[in-house]
Parts: C-alpha cells; sequence; structure tokens
C-alpha cells in the first residue's frame, strides 16, 4: 500500500529521511530526558502523590493498592521512556533492550497477579493507581493546550 503526499513522494520514505537525518538525534544525550518526558514524569509523581495522600486522609483500606499500582506504573513509564531514549539515539532495536523491554509486561503482570490472588488487594484500588497516567497525560494535555491555542 503507498500512501501518496502529493509530491509523489511517499509518506513513508519521509519518515525513514527524517529519522535517518543526522539531525534527528541532535541534543540527545546519554541520561537527559526530554521537557516533555521530564514534565510528565513530574506530573505523574504529582498525582500519584496526591492519589496516596488522598487514600491516607481518607482512611480507605485502598493505600496499599493505590501505591502498588501507582509504583508499577511510574516504573513502566520510566522504563519505556528509557527504551524509548535508547532507540532513537542507537536507532536500532537491540536484543538485549527488546528483551528487557518485554519483561517489564511480565514483572507487571506477576506484581498484579500476585497483589489481587495472594494478597487480597481490592481491584478497584490497584485499578486506581494504576489509572494515575491517564490523569497525568490529561493534565498535561489540558496545560499545553492552555500554553499554546490552535
Amino acid at each position: 500500500m503507498n500512501i501518496e503526499k502529493g509530491e509523489d513522494q511517499p509518506l513513508c520514505s519521509e519518515v525513514e529521511n527524517s529519522i535517518n537525518h543526522p539531525s534527528a538525534s541532535v541534543g540527545l544525550s546519554e541520561a537527559a530526558p526530554s521537557g516533555q518526558e521530564r514534565r510528565i514524569y513530574i506530573l505523574l509523581l504529582a498525582v500519584s502523590f496526591l492519589m496516596i495522600l488522598c487514600t491516607a486522609i481518607l482512611k480507605l483500606d485502598y493505600l496499599t493498592g493505590v501505591l502498588i499500582g501507582c509504583l508499577l506504573i511510574i516504573l513502566n513509564f520510566h522504563w519505556t521512556a528509557r527504551f524509548v531514549h535508547n532507540l532513537i539515539r542507537v536507532r536500532k532495536v537491540q536484543a538485549m533492550n527488546l528483551i528487557f523491554y518485554l519483561s517489564k509486561f511480565a514483572f507487571s503482570a506477576f506484581v498484579l497477579f500476585g497483589a489481587l490472588i495472594y494478597f487480597d488487594f481490592p481491584p478497584l484500588a490497584l485499578l486506581l493507581g494504576l489509572s494515575n497516567i491517564v490523569i497525568a497525560v490529561m493534565i498535561y494535555s489540558v496545560i499545553t493546550s492552555i500554553r499554546n491555542p490552535a
């Protein structure tokens, strides 16, 4: 399937050219995340802290489930950001990085399974903890749309 842009140049080759362009990875240091990633990470930490704080203040039995869900999402976001950063910097998928990236899903499933089956955490508590990424991205989208109206 060949998707044309209008200038008789396929869109997929245009994307390949932009990826292979020498300036595609300019300014990517080994450990420095982008400003956008950093802002989402800070919002994620703030939303997680507020969720845990509200659960503790209201003395709900959901505290440990929310805490585990928040920590799991924070770790997954961190691991995914590092994987994508390495993927962009190196410009190829290395087998070890791919195995590590896929193993984070197995780790998450193992933690959630153990929390639900062996420790009897309420599923709603885990769901609340896991939803903090959605809330953080929604807040980031609202802030970005207010700053840069279309």
